[in-house]
């Protein structure tokens, strides 16, 4: 009976019940109180090297433009759990951001509700939701328009920002009160070393998710064509990660190891937009097939269309799949 009870109820209720139920105070909150801060909220520190890289780079930006505050990045993993706690450190003076990527849309809709609960929680405070995109697609789209749209509504320092055009259209209509901004994924604010290093072989790294616009007959005739055709491939993905490589002591190392590899690859076959980006990053040839969804496209035509060693595949066909990945790796 409590099992189909906990079933019933919404999860964008259960969050905040449980969330009631914890303590105000936390030890490790405590040395933050009475300091101006930027808190980092939905923090990455789980199996997701983009959502790492978000955390990182949004890290780094603040501490380069507010050199006089704290970071304080708080686990998504704790939006429930010390939210009361963290509520109790901050004052109307702080600053609440939320990290990029897929947080509001109808696939990860505990993400979401975290959002809203942010924003509900800090009414007084200025807050930002970084560059998204907006992703509304099941049957319930209208009512989640409206619920989110209420939420933020409510909000009188928030402002929410696009990273493509698209979006940002979709999030003008949507949330027509908010004061929306518009700006690039923020990793790509990144300026990162990238030493000469020899560069060999094609990494391919294609995802297999709810995201995915490939099917799997046609992954598979892009593993076995790769395989055919060149030789030292290594199939990596962006969430190919472990546990213990996702903490908030380890998950910078993590990136630099993958960075690092991209370096010294000859070409990156992707569908995934942070490996695109990273590619970009490290000036690493990419060949770039679509997702589900206009994000990855969006991105490319608005910020990377320029970079000659970064190009877009529009359609699935085998034959352009190779002439672009030879093309690349002869950028060498």
């Amino acid at each position: 009976m409590l099992t189909k009870l906990k079933a019933a109820i919404p999860e964008r209720y259960k969050g905040p019940i449980r969330g009631a139920l914890e303590p105000k105070t936390d030890a490790a909150l405590e040395k933050y109180r009475g300091k101006k801060k930027v808190v980092v909220a939905l923090a990455g520190f789980y199996q997701n090297l983009g959502d790492m890289a978000l955390t990182y780079s949004q890290k780094r930006l603040i501490e380069d433009v507010l050199p006089d505050h704290e970071v304080l990045l708080f686990s998504s993993n704790d939006s429930y759990r010390r939210m009361r706690a963290l509520k109790n450190i901050c004052t109307d003076d702080d600053i609440i951001t939320t990290i990029a990527g897929g947080n509001m849309d109808d696939i990860s809709r505990r993400s979401k509700t975290a959002v809203a609960i942010s924003s509900e929680n800090f009414l007084g405070t200025r807050s930002f939701l970084s560059p998204r995109p907006l992703l509304f697609r099941i049957l319930r789209k209208a009512a989640q328009r409206k619920h989110s749209a209420r939420t933020y509504g409510r909000h009188p320092r928030l402002t929410i920002f696009g990273q493509e055009p698209e979006t940002l259209q979709r999030m003008k209509a949507a949330f027509p009160t908010t004061p929306i901004g518009y700006c690039p994924d923020i990793v790509l604010s990144l300026q990162l070393e990238n030493p000469e290093t020899p560069r060999d072989g094609v990494l391919v790294c294609i995802r297999n998710d709810k995201e995915a616009n490939l099917s799997p007959e046609q992954r598979e005739l892009i593993r076995n064509q790769v395989l055919n055709l060149h030789e030292n491939v290594t199939f990596r993905d962006t969430v190919d990660i472990a546990v213990e490589e996702c903490t908030p002591e380890t998950y910078e190392s993590t990136l630099e190891g993958f960075w690092d590899l991209l370096r010294h690859q000859q070409v990156v076959v992707t569908d995934r937009l942070h490996c695109m980006i990273f590619c970009a990053i490290t000036k690493t040839p990419c060949v770039v097939l679509a997702n589900s969804n206009h994000k990855i496209e969006g991105v490319y035509r608005q910020w990377l269309s320029n970079l000659k060693y970064i190009t877009f595949v529009e359609e699935f066909d085998l034959a352009s799949i190779e002439r672009s990945t030879i093309a690349m790796k002869n950028l060498i």
